[in-house]
């Protein structure tokens, strides 16, 4: 957050910051429906998923950092990928990981068909766009 507030043009931070805290906010939503479900099972001797959390929090904090240098929407489409990946309950095959890679490329494109192309609002460019 504090570096998208760095950015050249101030009047291009609002969305960029709109949307680092809506996916913040979404995934601490699904961080704490995951340990309440996980809380109602650890009864069956199910241990706490401290791995799981500790990834999720710690993909947060490098999604709010790349977002400067890797660019909102690479940035975007890689935390997409990592937290989804890292909240399913079943196998990883190439097949779910490519299926997730394809969700998280066509919102990616979506929002920058949207906001780009068709809004023409400045969003926090990286080495990629």
């Amino acid at each position: 957050y504090a570096l998208i507030s760095m950015t050249a043009d101030p009047r291009s931070t609002p969305f960029p910051t709109l949307m680092l805290v809506l996916m913040s906010a979404i995934g601490a939503t699904k961080i704490i429906a995951q340990l309440q479900e996980r809380t109602e099972k650890r009864g069956k001797g199910e241990k706490f998923p401290f791995l799981r959390v500790s990834f999720i929090i710690i993909t947060i904090a490098a999604y709010i950092i790349a977002m400067d240098y890797l660019g909102f929407y690479a940035s975007s489409f890689l935390f997409f990928v990592l937290t989804t990946l890292a909240i399913q309950n079943f196998p990883r095959t190439p097949k779910v990981i490519a299926v997730r890679a394809g969700i998280g490329f066509t919102v990616c494109l979506s929002l920058y068909l949207l906001f780009t192309v068709l809004l023409k609002v400045q969003i926090p460019k990286g080495i990629f766009i």
